[in-house]
Parts: C-alpha cells; sequence; structure tokens
C-alpha cells in the first residue's frame, strides 16, 4: 500500500482531525452533519436548523446549472429572467462577472422574489443542483 501522505510527530489532536479531513476529501469522500448526529451532540432544534441553513447557504452553483434549474422550474430564461438581470445594474454586473452562484448571495433573493420564487424554492434549486435528493418546486405566477 502506497503512502499518499503523512502526518508527522508532533501534532495536536486538532492538527490530526484536519489532516484526516483534508485526505478524505482529496479521496472524494464528503462529510455531512446529519440531525441524528447532531442530536446525539446536544444541539437543539434550533441550532440544528441554524446549521442547516448555514450549510445550504453555502452551497453553490454554476450560472449554467442554475438557468437550467429555473427553466426546469417553469421559468423563461429570455422572457423572464435575462430582463431582470438586465434591468438591475448589481445583478448585470454580478451575473456577467462570476462564474459560480453563491446561495447566500442576498440579491438572488430579491431577483427570485420579483420572479414569484420563495427562499425555500431557491433553496431547493441549490440544493438539487449539488446533487441532494429534493424535489425542485414548479414557480407559481
Amino acid at each position: 500500500m502506497e503512502i499518499k501522505a503523512e502526518l508527522l510527530k508532533p501534532y495536536t489532536e486538532n492538527e490530526r482531525i484536519d489532516f484526516i479531513v483534508q485526505q478524505n476529501h482529496k479521496n472524494g469522500y464528503e462529510i455531512r452533519e446529519t440531525e441524528t448526529s447532531l442530536e446525539a451532540w446536544g444541539y437543539t432544534e434550533a441550532e440544528i436548523k441554524l446549521k442547516e441553513k448555514e450549510r445550504i447557504n453555502n452551497l453553490k452553483c454554476t450560472k449554467r446549472v442554475f438557468v437550467l434549474m429555473l427553466e426546469k422550474m417553469g421559468l423563461d430564461y429570455f422572457k423572464q429572467i435575462l430582463p431582470l438581470i438586465d434591468g438591475n445594474r448589481q445583478a448585470k454586473l454580478e451575473w456577467e462577472l462570476c462564474v459560480e452562484l453563491e446561495r447566500s448571495n442576498e440579491l438572488l433573493d430579491i431577483l427570485a422574489n420579483e420572479l414569484n420564487i420563495t427562499s425555500k424554492q431557491l433553496d431547493l434549486l441549490f440544493q438539487y443542483a449539488n446533487g441532494e435528493d429534493v424535489k425542485l418546486e414548479v414557480v407559481n405566477g
């Protein structure tokens, strides 16, 4: 068996944990905190909800995937989304200059509201775009 990385002594417990997490990440493993594991650590329901919101806010996706998801939700990129972006200077700057969209970007909530997309639907879009097993909701209106 080939050693790919090595943690040399002396090291702290935190350094050992960081090393393990980094190696798991490099090998393509994903570490997720589940409600069950958080409950086991004594987190309250409110703290669990806050951690989940923080996790979702850290999700990202490309503009291409974002637009395809909006189309899947029943919106038309050329008739509804692009005119909205073009009509907002800040939105146009961010759209044209970004590679990825971050769920935490408050401008997305503002534009989503104009398209009758709820914050929850936007969360689901980002979760779906990141391979999570959720169902996209069709936009009303």
